[in-house]
């Protein structure tokens, strides 16, 4: 009776074929991901990532320096402040736009090596 029993519960729990399935993240097992030699932790963030941000933080600073020397001299006490946070702003942006320009180039590349080992690539399926 209960190999019975658990053989239904097995059947019930099993849906079939095409059927929709709810997710279910108890049911889930566990994938092992292989480690990464990135220092982030991940592939998928660049390596330099924090390097560049301080990088970031000190073009910021010299933007406002920079935008402090050009406001004041353009247009006195007002150009000084207004200088301070035009320059930092624009130093952040620009800074920020070449971080994410360097990530784009980083997931392409990435993406490029997994397709050249990927086993479509390895059979000549597109060739």
């Amino acid at each position: 009776k209960n190999a019975a029993s658990t053989q239904q519960r097995a059947r019930s729990v099993t849906p079939p074929r095409g059927a929709v399935v709810r997710y279910n993240p108890s049911q889930q097992r566990n994938v092992p991901v292989p480690r990464s030699r990135n220092p982030t932790g991940s592939d998928a963030v660049h390596p330099q990532k924090d390097s560049m941000k301080q990088q970031r933080k000190a073009k910021t600073v010299a933007g406002v320096g920079a935008g402090v020397v050009v406001g004041t001299l353009v247009a006195g006490p007002v150009g000084f402040v207004l200088g301070a946070a035009a320059g930092g702003y624009a130093a952040n942006k620009i800074s920020k736009n070449g971080e994410r320009r360097a990530q784009r180039h980083h997931e392409q590349k990435n993406f490029q090596q997994a397709a050249t080992k990927s086993a479509a690539a390895q059979s000549g399926a597109f060739a």
